[in-house]
């Protein structure tokens, strides 16, 4: 009935004139409406309540398009009327209104404002449909590295570019000494920065992750871990002597390492409120050890003594007794392990392999090893008659010292290069090798060029032997010299024996050429037949079972 009422009284108002023309039209039926009731009201007999007018509060959304009333108790009230046209668009009109008339204008500008944001919407839509979202090109792998690589480079030239500013603006107020030092370490630096970079594009990809070691003359200079000052000075003369390779062979390194150990303990003296045991294991060794690392990577067998001490050091020596006791114990442990680890270890397997050397046997070795020598020797000494083959590699050419030294023992003896094992390798019997290292895996660590031999002699069904002491046993696996190995400088192999570069002068500067200067071989556990050690032989795959014993018993 309201709505009908509504037709019928506005009828003649047009829904589409504007808001302003709209609005007067409303004040002038408000103002008719007014005078009507003061007419009303004047007359006794026509007398009234008071009409009781709602609001309408009309407002339209802009989705979905729908018009919402809501009417509230009041004696006269403005109805407002909001119409949502758009996402930020809103037009709000405040008519007041009686009854009918107020409420029938209000409902016709609702109405029209529903059609135009109606209207909105479906333009919008349909733009948003015809619109066309341009696809980014799918792009490779290699595509999206250069890109990466792009865009770091521009970033990093906005970055070099801020800071030169930021440096420049700072500069002013720096100080002339201020500027000295800085442009010192900056000298420094590049110097460091451009020696690396020399060294790393000389280097083969395939070694990248490990150190090159080269002849360096610097080596007393201070170490990032500690000045040498604080460094013994028998760890610091057996440093020097590693680097320039005048101490060589797992087994020397190993020894000439825990005398110098001795001498350190000798001199050493324990602070005020500390105990022996954690200041000289934290402190005085850690520097001598992290100095033999800086000359050349520990081995082995310096590793596992180096281990051994630190277990007696932590467990077996009691913090409680003099300094001068504490100093004996240590002593007669490095005594012991040199003893019993090395010495006896040596004479127990060349008794060992005594009994695999036959008379008339042509034993082939590699290089030079004092476990070889001891056991040819040891050999000789039983009245066995042979012959050795000494093979040698470049660039030490350890094996003259073997063949000199075979000689001299009155072993008949054979010097040849690596390249001729296939044509000697027919006469010979039995190959000797040592080991640096027996890995868990059963494979073993040994000078250059073990592998090859190894193969040579697997191919044509000769026994290969290895030679090894129980404290080279490690827990490492390793099945190829990529992993881990060492790195010699890469002078050793371009200076001839006369002392020239012959045509390999000035190497670093040509390139395209690199030199690769390996010192270890991985050799697989089936290319060994028997492991002679001095508990025994043993197969390859032995090692996990000796290092499982040696620790549950604390050996």
């Amino acid at each position: 009935d309201c709505f009908a009422s509504f037709n019928m009284s506005f009828r003649g108002i047009d829904p589409m004139a504007s808001l302003k023309d709209l609005e007067k039209q409303l004040d002038a039926q408000q103002d008719r409406l007014s005078q009507s009731q003061s007419r009303s009201s004047q007359s006794p007999s026509h007398r009234a309540e008071p009409v009781q007018v709602r609001s309408a509060a009309i407002s339209v959304p802009l989705n979905p398009v729908k018009t919402t009333v809501g009417f509230g108790a009041g004696s006269s009230t403005k109805q407002h009327l909001s119409s949502s046209l758009g996402p930020s668009r809103s037009r709000e009109a405040s008519v007041s209104s009686s009854h009918s008339p107020g409420s029938q204008a209000s409902a016709v500008v609702a109405a029209a404002s529903a059609v135009d944001a109606a209207a909105e919407k479906a333009a919008r839509a349909a733009k948003h449909q015809q619109k066309q979202y341009a696809k980014k090109p799918k792009l490779s792998k290699a595509e999206r590295r250069a890109l990466q690589e792009k865009q770091r480079a521009e970033k990093g030239a906005g970055t070099g570019e801020a800071k030169g500013k930021g440096k420049g603006k700072s500069g002013v107020s720096r100080s002339s000494s201020t500027k000295a030092k800085s442009s010192k370490g900056k000298t420094a630096d590049n110097t460091a920065a451009k020696a690396a970079e020399a060294t790393d594009s000389k280097q083969l990809s395939f070694f990248a992750h490990l150190k090159q070691i080269t002849a360096n003359p610097n080596l007393t200079q201070p170490l990032p871990f500690a000045s040498t000052v604080e460094v013994h000075p028998s760890v610091i003369r057996l440093g020097l002597k590693i680097s320039q390779g005048l101490v060589t062979g797992s087994t020397s390194r190993c020894v000439q390492m825990l005398l110098a150990f001795k001498d350190l303990i000798s001199d050493y003296h324990t602070p005020s409120g500390e105990d022996l045991p954690r200041d000289l294991n934290q402190t005085n060794l850690k520097r001598a050890i992290g100095f033999l690392a800086e000359a050349r990577p520990l081995c082995a067998s310096m590793g596992n003594a180096i281990k051994a001490l630190k277990h007696y050091i932590t467990h077996e020596l009691d913090p409680s007794q003099p300094e001068a006791q504490a100093k004996e114990g240590l002593h007669q442990f490095i005594d012991r392990f040199i003893d019993e680890k090395i010495m006896l270890a040596q004479a127990a397997i060349a008794e060992n392999a005594r009994d695999k050397i036959k008379n008339g046997d042509v034993i082939l070795v590699l290089g030079s090893s004092s476990l070889l020598l001891h056991v040819l020797k040891h050999a000789k000494s039983q009245g066995i008659e042979f012959s050795v083959v000494v093979v040698d590699t470049r660039p030490r050419l350890a094996g003259r010292t073997t063949a000199r030294s075979l000689a001299e023992a009155g072993i008949p003896c054979s010097y040849i290069a690596i390249a001729a094992i296939s044509y000697i390798m027919r006469d010979v019997t039995k190959v000797f090798l040592s080991a640096d290292a027996m890995l868990s895996n059963g494979y073993f660590l040994g000078s250059l060029g073990s592998s090859m031999i190894a193969m040579m002699a697997h191919s044509l069904s000769v026994p290969v032997l290895l030679c090894c002491e129980t404290y080279k046993f490690s827990d490492r696996v390793q099945t190829d010299v990529f992993v881990y190995n060492e790195l010699r400088d890469p002078e050793e192999l371009v200076v001839l024996p006369n002392g020239s570069q012959g045509q390999l002068q000035g190497w670093q500067e040509t390139p395209n050429l690199k030199v690769l200067n390996l010192v270890h071989d991985v050799t697989p556990s089936n290319l060994v037949d028997i492991v002679v050690t001095e508990i025994g032989m043993l197969p390859c795959t032995s090692v996990p079972v000796v290092l499982r014993v040696r620790d549950e018993q604390g050996l």
